[in-house]
């Protein structure tokens, strides 16, 4: 394996709790790294109990010197560790008021952490600074902001607090880890509650000249209205100070003499705006990027975690590095699900599981990818449709989780579930795809006019484009029509390109069986027959303007079938991403929808997957196709395979496959 290559890592969490901490000793974490080394595994990433790890600043050095024998261990058997931290989130005192509080259930043993309370003392001291000094705080109150984790923020454009983080960091470099990944490194408040803090108010005047409201009333008047010049400055200063955190964090440990891995994560950039998503795009180093996919039951929230994904690969395809899918599957079903998936959205898994043993599973996995690496992971996909969404334009735009995002999210799983190749752009390369769908209201003179400039047709919203965003203004009709001169365009209203999409499936708790949309009021619920009617008329629609019609055409398949096509730049050769994900969005036996809720991967009957040849290849004849799948380990099946014309027909006979199949089609 060429170490190298970071397509070619494989990921797994290793937990650094109270045992491994106070207990673990050199030998036990030796055998740790041998395991996982055998199992195929190349990057181990750090996860603890001690994720909030302010709170647990006094003991520091204990969980460094830990750090230190930990990462010799990997270093032994060729692991590659990267540290992974909550940057700034430390618990509440009454995170520790009752063992049901979130603090208590992530902690094996409160014993091991006598300081714990007092060391989450807002007027505690450390280092001479008072603690609650560097907080952000929430405007609508005026008092250190409280988070959905029962824990207080940094603020990270405090200077003490990056001060004295950074001075932390150094110690962590300093034993040898290959990189770092500094998490929640955000504004966590309810809607745009902080920061409020000084620190905060003064970099704002300097940068902007404008002075922000005080805290209470007028606060909440000022985040009331999301296109005052000034809420919208605001917004603004918010993503530009976490954007330059981490590029602190980059030229720290580069002044250091340290090149770190960095990695990094979000779980939602584009299903709703929240205080990361926006980040996620344009972190200044990326090695790897990979979508979180929790807060939701895998069997009914995948939709919503594809759309996740195109989001990803957009990302990973412009600065040309992984994208990677991380679940937390409960069950080897939940896992295989999780696992397909993740192929069939051409990413690495990354699998962090309840259960220590689906590891294991994760192991077959390695020699599947292994044995057949560069058509899971090297090709191009075979895609000629877009949806343009870019970073700045959604952090800013003030109708995001009203009505842009319905397009996105409506139209997006329309597409995938009726097998529509589809994708995301930020514009640059906008030349590469014949259809652009445009929902983004708020964008700038230059990206409307490459938009026009790619010569694909543009489905234009009724409401893109009608904000500049730079500077952020109202856009006069003629002034879009003058910019979207020559370009093929069709004005299409919203209700036409938006509908019903799945939400995240919530769950308080495995005998929770009445789920409502993650982060959202509102129950979750399947989709009717009218609505899946309306993502055929909208899927249709969309395909109409292709030339030769659709990419893929799957007829045989129950819903649920998922099927993506790419192809190498280099030899004749495509392949199909096949996941089986059907019969996850039914009633199961049990009424309502739960976690307990197992996948089923029903038998498939004959299928038939008719797929366009990509350009390079439009002439040539394809007389070979061979399926693969991991129960039969390297061996492949010879399947039926006709040339039509300027397409092929692969039929999967049924019976082959459970949750995931990879057909290499080949002269």
């Amino acid at each position: 394996m060429n170490a190298k290559d970071p397509f070619r890592a494989s990921w797994r969490f290793f937990h650094c709790d109270e045992h491994e901490i106070f207990e673990a000793d050199d030998a036990e974490f030796d055998a740790d790294a041998r395991r996982m080394a055998v199992a195929g595994f190349t990057h181990v990433m750090t996860f603890s109990n001690t994720h909030f790890r302010w709170t647990f600043r006094g003991e520091w050095p204990r969980i460094t010197e830990m750090l230190r024998r930990f990462t010799a261990a990997c270093h032994r058997h060729g692991l590659k560790v990267i540290e992974h931290h909550s940057a700034n989130l430390l618990y509440t005192a009454a995170a520790f008021k009752n063992t049901g509080d979130i603090a208590a259930s992530r902690l094996d043993r409160l014993n091991y952490w006598p300081d714990i309370e007092k060391d989450s003392d807002p007027d505690s001291m450390f280092n001479g600074i008072r603690l609650g000094s560097m907080f952000q705080i929430d405007g609508t109150t005026g008092k250190p902001q409280q988070t959905l984790y029962t824990s207080y923020a940094m603020c990270h454009n405090n200077p003490d607090y990056m001060r004295l983080y950074t001075e932390y960091l150094a110690t962590l470099y300093a034993v040898g880890i290959d990189g770092i990944m500094t998490d929640d490194v955000q504004f966590l408040a309810d809607g745009y509650a902080a920061c409020a803090c000084p620190s905060c108010r003064r970099k704002f005047r300097e940068r902007y000249g404008m002075e922000l409201p005080e805290c209470g009333e007028p606060w909440k008047k000022f985040i009331a209205d999301e296109t005052s010049p000034l809420f919208i400055s605001w917004k603004k200063f918010r993503y530009e100070s976490i954007l330059e955190f981490h590029e602190t964090i980059m030229r720290h440990y580069g002044k250091l003499g340290f090149k770190m891995l960095r990695p990094n994560f979000a779980a939602t950039c584009v299903s709703w705006r929240s205080p990361w998503g926006g980040i996620f795009d344009t972190l200044p180093a990326l090695d790897w990027a990979f979508i979180e996919h929790c807060c939701g039951v895998i069997r009914y929230s995948w939709p919503e975690f594809v759309v996740e994904s195109v989001h990803c690969n957009m990302m990973a395809k412009e600065r040309r590095i992984p994208a990677m899918s991380l679940y937390y599957p409960e069950r080897i079903d939940d896992q295989r699900l999780c696992w397909a998936l993740s192929l069939y959205c051409h990413h690495r898994y990354l699998g962090d599981p309840a259960k220590a043993e689906l590891f294991d599973d994760q192991a077959a996995f390695h020699l599947f990818e292994n044995a057949h690496f560069d058509q899971l992971f090297k090709g191009r996909q075979i895609v000629r449709i877009a949806i343009f969404g870019e970073a700045a334009g959604r952090e800013i735009d003030p109708y995001y989780n009203s009505r842009t995002r319905d397009v996105l999210c409506s139209l997006g799983q329309a597409m995938t579930m009726n097998n529509l190749p589809w994708t995301m752009t930020d514009g640059s390369d906008a030349a590469d795809f014949s259809v652009i769908v445009v929902p983004s209201p708020l964008m700038s003179d230059e990206q409307i006019r490459t938009l026009a400039a790619s010569g694909a047709v543009l489905l234009w919203d009724e409401f893109a484009g009608t904000w500049n965003l730079d500077p952020v203004a109202p856009r006069q009709p003629d002034e879009l029509d003058r910019l979207l001169g020559g370009a093929k365009i069709v004005r299409v209203p919203h209700e036409q390109l938006s509908g019903f999409y799945y939400k995240r499936c919530a769950v308080k708790n495995a005998a929770d069986r009445d789920p409502v949309n993650c982060g959202e009021p509102g129950k979750w619920r399947l989709a009717v027959p009218e609505e899946t009617a309306k993502w055929r008329e909208m899927t249709g629609f969309v395909a109409s303007f292709l030339d030769g019609g659709a990419d893929i055409a799957v007829s045989g398949a129950p819903d649920g079938l998922l099927v993506s096509a790419f192809y190498d730049a280099q030899r004749p050769e495509m392949s199909l991403h096949i996941c089986n994900a059907s019969g996850t969005l039914v009633h199961p036996a049990a009424p309502g929808f739960g976690s307990v809720d197992t996948v089923e991967f029903p038998a498939l009957p004959d299928v038939v997957v008719s797929l366009r040849k990509p350009e390079a290849w439009r002439s040539r004849v394809f007389l070979l196709a061979v399926l693969y799948v991991e129960q039969r380990g390297g061996d492949g099946l010879v399947v039926p395979v006709r040339n039509n014309g300027d397409r092929i027909e692969v039929k999967i006979p049924a019976g082959l496959m459970q949750e995931f199949a990879l057909v290499v089609v080949r002269p």
